[in-house]
């Protein structure tokens, strides 16, 4: 159950780096959303990988499985949260900022199973 908890914290506080930085891109400084949606991701995606690594599984030992299977994960989860973004500005069912939001909350409790079972695996 801790592990829930911490993760999200840690997925609270990446999902705040992730939306802070697309919106201020997008709304802010005028570039698109998918292309704010991009850098935001790999901003948040650090936030991510250190909080789950350090924090949330506690993984003493670090090596290239570990952030390899963590790249392959977070990168099907970004696929799928642009899949989403795309998706719903493209077919017209909301503005450009809304559509950050949603696809940003869509992927966490499938990237929670991926890192519980798969790439943090004790």
């Amino acid at each position: 159950m801790i592990h829930i908890v911490r993760f999200a914290v840690v997925g609270i506080s990446a999902t705040a780096v992730h939306l802070g930085v697309a919106l201020c891109l997008n709304m802010a400084i005028g570039i698109s959303a998918l292309v704010s949606n991009i850098i935001a991701f790999c901003c948040a995606l650090l936030v991510s990988y250190f909080g789950n690594l350090k924090w949330v599984f506690r993984v003493k030992e670090q090596n290239k499985f570990r952030a390899g299977k963590f790249l392959i994960t977070a990168l099907s989860g970004f696929f799928l949260n642009n899949t989403i973004l795309v998706l719903l500005i493209t077919q017209g069912l909301m503005a450009d900022a809304l559509a950050i939001v949603v696809s940003v909350f869509c992927v966490p409790l499938i990237t929670f199973v991926a890192f519980k079972f798969w790439v943090f695996a004790r």
